[in-house]
Formats: C-alpha cells, structure tokens, sequence
C-alpha cells in the first residue's frame, strides 16, 4: 500500500548521510508557509502570472498561488498499474512556473531542464524524496518541503533557493496554539486521515 498526503510518524528510516539541506535552506513553520514564500521571492524577481500544476494535489498547495494572484492550470496525474504515477505533460506548454513533484513522476530533472530552457521557473516540491535522493542535485530554481510529515516534529518546513543564497530569515518559535493542534492529532492517532488515501 502506498500513502498519500498526511503525515508519515512511523516510517522506519535508515539511510544515512543524506544530505537534503544545505547552509543556504530557509526554515518555516511548515511547507505551506515554505511554498508560500517560494512564491513571494519569485515575484519579486519578474511578472509571474501563471503555473502549471498537478491535478492531483490538495487545496492548501493551491491556495498559496491563488493569494499570490497567479493563475492556474493544470496538467494531469495518470497511473498505470504496471509503471505507477506519472505526469500527462504538455512540454509546450506557456506558463511562467511549473510545479513539480517526484512521488508522481521520475522524470523530475528532465522535465525540470526542459521547462527551464524555454526560461520557465520551476519549483519542486520534495517532501515525499527527502530520504530518496540528495536534493542539492536537483535542476529545479526552488525547492520545498515539510519536514514535520516525515520526522514527527510538531511543526517543520523549508526552501532553498537552487544555486543563489537564499534571503535569511530570523527563526521564531512556532505558535503555542500551532503545535497544541499537532501534539493532539499525533497523541489521538488521527493526524489528518481525513485527507489521506490508500491503494
């Protein structure tokens, strides 16, 4: 059986020495608020108007960009049953980001170089390849991640921007009523199984 969404507490890790931050990585609250200012330091660089995004995705991912006033389209998530998930992509496609993510497609640094070429900006979403791969090899402009679904700390995000040092940001202490909320859903086994799938 294989996950999707929530969070992951009793995953059993044990590769070792993986390195999935690097000295310029921007700590969050969670990766919502990572994938947030993702967004921000792009707009502050150029007119981005629009993003290419998985159909397969929930709400609170899309949200960030509809804030932002970025609109959407959309590309979908295929399964075959042999093979797995993997992305329908139209690689002409004009957008001026595209949202990647590796749980449903393999083919991450490929697609990423070619929308890179065309001078789209491309943001990955490596929450579920933090264990599998050292993301300082990704071809991606931004990576982000939460890092609470996989370690089973209360709260937990980041963002690195690929190649150029990220904008530093002060750390604070993550909001008492925040991770109230988060021990409970850990401690009552819950942890969000409203929005998590089986199959």
């Amino acid at each position: 059986m294989k996950q999707i969404g929530g969070n992951f507490f009793d995953v059993k890790l044990s590769r070792k020495n993986n390195r999935f931050i690097n000295e310029n990585a921007v700590f969050t609250l969670n990766g919502r608020i990572a994938l947030n200012l993702v967004i921000e330091n792009i707009l502050k660089d150029r007119n981005a108007s629009s993003v290419y995004f998985p159909s397969y995705a929930c709400e609170s991912m899309i949200k960030p960009f509809i804030d932002q006033g970025v609109s959407i389209d959309f590309y979908d998530v295929k399964i075959d049953h042999k093979n797995g998930f993997y992305f329908d992509i139209a690689c002409n496609k004009q957008c001026d980001i595209i949202f990647l993510i590796q749980y449903f497609d393999n083919r991450i640094d490929i697609l990423s170089k070619q929308f890179k070429q065309k001078g789209v900006i491309v943001i990955e979403d490596v929450t579920y390849s933090l264990f599998l791969r050292d993301i300082n090899e990704s071809h991606a402009d931004y990576v982000f991640g939460s890092l609470r679904k996989w370690t089973g700390l209360y709260s937990g995000g980041f963002y690195l921007k690929m190649n150029k040092t990220s904008e530093k940001i002060k750390l604070q202490k993550a909001p008492e009523n925040y991770i109230f909320l988060q021990k409970e859903a850990k401690n009552r086994d819950i942890c969000f199984k409203s929005w998590m799938y089986y199959f």
